[in-house]
């Protein structure tokens, strides 16, 4: 195929591919079944059924591993061209993109994109890397006002939305990973971790605090949802997901992704 081109060289990627995403499906698939309490809670009120609850939870968010996936590119020094070239004619509107309601439009045209040539060279934060675990790259595209991950199947020769988001609460961690945060607002913060699985971008799960009283702290998981764990569980389960979230993907300039044009 010639010179491979590889982001982060990892001779195990596929072997630990293999066992993040059995991770991910463990997870989605785990088995409720009781937990035997062992301690008290500093919720008072709180029944058993909702200690099990609770301790279900707190397991399910144990069992998911959260360790950033680094980017590894397998592609040739020709084919990394064209995949070059087919995302700067899409940003320059020179081809049609397959946006996610199957209709073929610009890049401008996109939902809240409405941006021309000129000002994407200057404004905003592109990854060109694997971004969903194929080995080919794909166009991270982030601005103040939304997160887009573009596709291009060179076998096809067609371009794609693979991912959309109409916001700018979206970080892009590793491959196959996606953080949202929303920051405190009123008093609340969200947090969520996607994931890339099974052809489709998936919402793992939810995390929202409120600070003001009554404070709580919830997670939503598989069938779980807005379960108040409690501060002391929250500090404990949640921090492998906020520790990665300090080292997020790094983006790059226009520049380095297209080089400097005439």
């Amino acid at each position: 195929m010639g010179l491979l081109i590889v982001a982060c060289s990892n001779s195990n990627n596929k072997e630990q591919d293999i066992l993040n995403n059995q991770s991910i499906e463990n997870t989605i698939e785990f088995e409720s079944h009781i937990f035997e309490q062992t301690s008290t809670t500093d919720q008072g009120s709180t029944t058993i059924a909702e200690l099990d609850e609770i301790d279900i939870v707190c397991q399910m968010v144990k069992r998911i591993d959260f360790t950033i996936k680094a980017p590894v590119m397998n592609i040739s020094l020709e084919e990394d061209v064209i995949y070059r070239d087919m995302y700067l004619k899409t940003l320059k509107n020179e081809v049609l993109i397959i946006d996610s309601d199957g209709q073929e439009k610009y890049f401008r045209d996109l939902y809240k994109v409405g941006t021309e040539f000129e000002q994407l060279r200057s404004y905003y934060s592109y990854y060109y890397t694997d971004l969903d675990g194929d080995e080919a790259p794909e166009l991270g595209i982030k601005s103040n006002g939304y997160t887009y991950i573009l596709k291009y199947d060179m076998e096809n020769n067609k371009m794609s939305v693979h991912f959309r988001e109409a916001t700018m609460y979206i970080t892009i961690l590793g491959t196959g990973q996606l953080w949202y945060h929303d920051g405190l607002h009123a008093g609340l913060s969200r947090d969520e971790f996607i994931v890339f699985i099974n052809d489709e971008w998936k919402t793992l799960i939810k995390f929202e605090q409120g600070v003001n009283p009554p404070e709580f702290f919830c997670i939503s998981i598989d069938e779980y949802v807005n379960i108040d764990i409690g501060e002391n569980n929250w500090n404990k389960v949640t921090l492998p997901f906020f520790n990665v979230t300090k080292s997020p993907l790094p983006s790059q300039s226009f520049e380095e992704v297209f080089g400097k044009l005439q």
